[in-house]
């Protein structure tokens, strides 16, 4: 005989499923009635909040009410966990959730048949009416409140316009405090359906009130300053072009204090259309005009001066190597006076760069050039004087007892330190040629042209080497050329021992 399948406990395989439904269901339904029955003691001691969480808790488990359910035993009670609910919702203030839970109850049929549903009405009636005169007090409140919340209502398209009004890059910059605040006051102003006073409405309303006028004066006077900005950037415009040719100038000229000045204004000018108060603007306008008149000024002086200081720059060339030449003459040349007018001249002619007035700079050329001219003079006049005469002396004859050996020659060669110039320049070293060269001192003419020659090549090569940037090199080298024709126009340098470079530069005059 065949045996049914057994399940774990022993028994035929759909008993053991069918305990273990009831095992299940036995479990849910302690549940809910431990719910049920925990949340009727929170009733007894008035606790309302956990009254209502019970009976959800029930509710959930199991929403069906009950005339009679076993609690335990052969105990039997009503179950009505709708009814409870809408006592606790009623007890904490919400008329509306308690009716609901009611209503509910009710359409289950169960609470109608209870004592407790005369307990039910009661409480319902006592919810509807204050629920009417909730509504009523409302009804009143929201009359009190309408004509503020209207006239804080028509505030609030204006206000929203004149931020989109100001929204552009420059005056919401200058405005950033006023647009603030009215940013502010309409975000208050939204929640103004909160509002449960006359007195809140009337504050949002003053705050909303004042924050527009404040930005509608800070607009007003912001556009009335729009002609003066466009004049301060256009003073910053011709400020720059000016900058720009200043920069092109020697340190020399002496415009660095004003070029400065006038960079200053240029930069406080940067923040302009951030500015509101005509006063300011005016004070801008008239900083930036000044600083660049004054600088444009300086400029063109020192242009109109470039003439007369490149004229002062050769006669200097010319002045040091004349000079030069009367520094090597005996001290019986009476040469002191023209020299130190030529040197006082030279010393004047130090500061000729920083010059600006036309007419200080036509003296200082009068001055070296008469200074030059008059010392030429003097030294040419020396140079050109008849030696003295002299009488031949009779020369004694030699001690009879001592024989008479014959004198060398004296050495006629170059000085030693124009032979050491000379090496120094051919071996590359033109720095150290100057120093040998500086002054050209030696009595010898020939010695005299030599140095003056070498000495001219030297700072030429050093005048290239640099970059071409050293004028005064440039203007020395000039001048010892002009020395070198002086004492021979005839000289034409050796184009084994200079350069083709040099060479042309002396062939044209420096």
């Amino acid at each position: 005989m065949s045996r049914e399948k057994q399940g774990l406990c022993g028994c035929p395989l759909p008993a053991a499923i069918a305990l273990l439904v009831l095992a299940t269901a036995t479990a849910a339904g302690a549940d809910f009635k431990e719910a049920y029955g925990e949340g009727k003691k929170a009733f007894d001691r008035q606790n309302w909040r956990e009254l209502a969480r019970l009976m959800e808790r029930a509710i959930d488990e199991n929403p069906r009410e009950d005339r009679a359910i076993r609690i335990y035993g052969m105990a039997f009670e009503p179950y009505v966990p709708y009814y409870y609910l809408g006592v606790a919702r009623a007890e904490l203030g919400s008329c509306d959730a308690a009716t609901a839970a009611w209503r509910a109850s009710e359409e289950q049929g169960v609470i109608q048949k209870l004592k407790e549903y005369g307990d039910l009405q009661a409480r319902r009636a006592v919810c509807l009416e204050s629920q009417a005169q909730q509504r009523e007090l409302e009804a009143a409140l929201e009359a009190t409140l309408r004509p503020g919340r209207q006239e804080l209502d028509a505030l609030i398209p204006a206000a929203r316009k004149l931020l989109e009004d100001t929204s552009a890059a420059g005056i919401s910059t200058a405005l950033r405090g006023e647009r603030t605040a009215l940013r502010e006051a309409l975000e208050a102003a939204s929640g103004a359906a909160a509002a449960r006073s006359v007195a809140e409405l009337g504050q949002l309303r003053r705050r909303l009130g004042d924050a527009t006028t404040a930005l509608e004066g800070a607009v007003a006077e912001y556009r009335a300053g729009e002609p003066l900005r466009r004049r301060i950037e256009t003073l910053v415009s011709t400020g720059r072009s000016v900058l720009a040719e200043a920069r092109q100038l020697p340190a020399a000229a002496g415009v660095e204090g004003q070029a400065q000045a006038l960079e200053a204004a240029v930069a406080s000018a940067a923040e302009v259309s951030a500015m509101t108060s005509a006063g300011d603007l005016q004070a801008l306008q008239r900083l930036l005009t000044d600083n660049t008149v004054a600088l444009r000024r300086s400029i063109d002086e020192h242009r109109a001066g470039a003439p007369v200081r490149q004229q002062i720059e050769g006669l200097v060339g010319q002045a040091r190597a004349i000079l030069d030449g009367a520094g090597v003459l005996p001290p019986d040349a009476g040469l002191d006076e023209e020299s130190s007018a030529v040197r006082r001249a030279l010393a004047a002619a130090a500061n000729a760069a920083s010059m600006r007035s036309t007419a200080e700079l036509d003296g200082l050329r009068r001055e070296l050039r008469d200074a030059t001219a008059a010392l030429e003079r003097a030294v040419t006049a020396y140079e050109r004087r008849p030696p003295p005469a002299t009488e031949p002396e009779t020369p004694a004859p030699p001690p009879a007892t001592e024989p008479v050996m014959p004198t060398p020659p004296p050495d006629t060669g170059p000085p030693q330190r124009l032979r050491d110039a000379v090496r120094a320049y051919l071996g590359g070293d033109f720095e150290r040629t100057l120093e040998y060269l500086e002054p050209v001192s030696f009595s010898d003419r020939r010695a005299r042209l030599q140095a003056h020659l070498f000495r001219a090549a030297a700072r030429h090569a050093l005048f290239r080497m640099g970059g071409r940037q050293d004028q005064e090199l440039l203007q020395a080298a000039r001048a010892d050329i002009l020395a070198c024709r002086r004492l021979d126009g005839g000289l034409e340098p050796d184009s084994e021992a200079f350069s083709p470079a040099f060479l042309s530069f002396y062939r044209d005059g420096g």
